[in-house]
C-alpha cells in the first residue's frame, strides 16, 4: 500500500514528566471580598424608581375596543339558538326579543300597517323570518307599534337605516365617567348596532327597541340611557349630522320613551 513520505521536522521538541496536581474541592465557593461600601443614596433612588406609579395608569384599565353590549348588557344571558321543534315549548325573553328584532329589520312598515299577516308571510317565504318564530310573535304589540307616532315618523323619514352597524372612536368619558379630565377625551373604539336611525334634513334620530317586561319607563332609562348616548356619539361622528332625538320604544309598555341628553 502506498505511504506518505517522511519529512524531517525543523526545530526541537522538549518533554518532561511532572507530578499530578492536588485535586481542588469543587464545592468550595471562592472567597468574596467586599471592596466597596453600599451607596445609600443610589439604593434610595432605585427603590423610589421601582415604586413609581405610571402616570397614565387609568388608561391601562380602559379597553382599546368594546361593544355597546359590553357596557349596557354586562349581566345579560346569551341568546341560545334552539331547534325549531323546541319553540313549541315557548320562547325565552331573549329569544322573543330576537324574533321581534328580526321581523322589524326586514318588514315593510307600510305594507304591515295594511296587512300584518300578509307581510309576515312574505318574510317567511323570503327566508328572512323563521315560520316557528313568526308564530310566536306578539302580534297585538307589533300592531300597536305599527300604528304608533314612531312608526309614522319612520315611514316619513327621508332615509331609514335599520340594524345600522358601526365601529367608531368615541371619547373615553362615554366608557368610564370616573376618568380624570386629562384622559376623558382619549379615543376608544366602540362597535354596536342601532335598531333604527332616521335621517331628515341634516339631522338624525336614533330608535332602540326594547322587549323587557315588568320595567317602568324610569327603569328602562336607567338601564339603557348610556347605551343610547353612546349610539348618539358614534352616529354623529360617523354620519356627520347632529342627533336631535334618542328614543326607546318599549313593546311591553307600548310606549315611546325619550332619552334626555347627558
Amino acid at each position: 500500500a502506498p505511504t506518505l513520505p517522511l519529512l524531517a521536522a525543523r526545530g526541537q521538541l522538549h518533554a518532561a514528566l511532572v507530578s499530578a496536581p492536588t485535586a481542588v474541592q469543587a464545592d468550595a465557593p471562592p472567597a468574596f471580598v467586599r471592596t466597596a461600601q453600599p451607596d445609600a443614596a443610589l439604593a434610595g433612588q432605585l427603590i423610589q424608581g421601582f415604586a413609581a406609579a405610571y402616570e397614565n395608569a387609568p388608561l391601562c384599565a380602559l379597553p382599546a375596543k368594546l361593544s355597546v353590549s359590553d357596557l349596557a348588557h354586562a349581566d345579560a344571558q346569551p341568546v341560545l339558538a334552539r331547534p325549531a321543534f323546541l319553540y313549541g315549548e315557548g320562547l325565552t325573553a331573549a329569544e322573543r326579543g330576537t324574533a321581534l328584532h328580526t321581523a322589524l329589520q326586514f318588514i315593510n312598515l307600510r305594507a304591515a300597517q295594511q296587512d300584518l299577516s300578509a307581510e309576515l308571510n312574505r318574510l317567511i317565504r323570503g327566508k328572512w323570518l323563521d315560520a316557528a318564530l313568526a308564530e310566536k310573535l306578539e302580534r297585538p304589540r307589533l300592531e300597536a307599534f305599527l300604528h304608533s307616532p314612531l312608526a309614522a315618523r319612520m315611514c316619513a323619514a327621508k332615509t331609514l337605516l335599520r340594524e345600522y352597524d358601526f365601529i367608531t372612536a368615541v371619547a373615553a368619558k362615554y366608557v368610564d365617567e370616573t376618568l380624570p379630565e386629562r384622559f376623558a377625551h382619549q379615543p376608544v373604539l366602540v362597535q354596536g348596532i342601532a335598531d333604527a336611525v332616521l335621517l331628515n334634513a341634516g339631522e338624525a334620530e336614533i330608535v332602540d327597541y326594547k322587549t323587557d317586561r315588568g320595567k317602568s319607563p324610569r327603569q328602562l332609562l336607567d338601564a339603557y340611557a348610556k347605551q343610547l348616548l353612546l349610539y348618539r356619539a358614534a352616529v354623529e361622528k360617523r354620519l356627520g349630522v347632529p342627533v336631535t332625538r334618542c328614543t326607546i320604544y318599549s313593546f311591553a309598555l307600548e310606549q315611546e320613551i325619550d332619552v334626555p341628553p347627558a
